[in-house]
């Protein structure tokens, strides 16, 4: 019988999705603590993380983002799509490097 891994829980990142985060949170006039604080967080360094794309913010949290930030949820699947493809490119261009090599 297959094994098969559970979902990823987190949102694909990327730094354009962090960009894309923090320019929202600066149009909100939000700091970094005020949106951490708003979705429960103890400390601003998560959403620092998310912003400079070295994390991604999970799943749960998407809809509260949307609300903090002012982002329709159309506009929020349309940017996850696109940073989905983004991460699919890159690893059907990797392995293409790596055959090649």
């Amino acid at each position: 019988m297959p094994s098969y891994k559970p979902l990823n829980p987190y949102v694909p990142y990327s730094k354009s999705f962090g960009l894309f985060f923090k320019q929202r949170r600066l149009k909100a006039g939000l700091s970094q603590a005020q949106v951490a604080d708003a979705l429960d967080y103890t400390t601003s360094q998560v959403v620092s993380n998310w912003e400079r794309g070295t994390q991604s913010p999970p799943f749960n949290k998407l809809l509260e983002l949307c609300s903090i930030l002012k982002i329709s949820r159309k506009e929020m699947v349309e940017r996850l799509l696109v940073e989905q493809k983004k991460i699919y490119q890159d690893s059907i261009d990797s392995m293409g490097k790596r055959k090649r090599a």
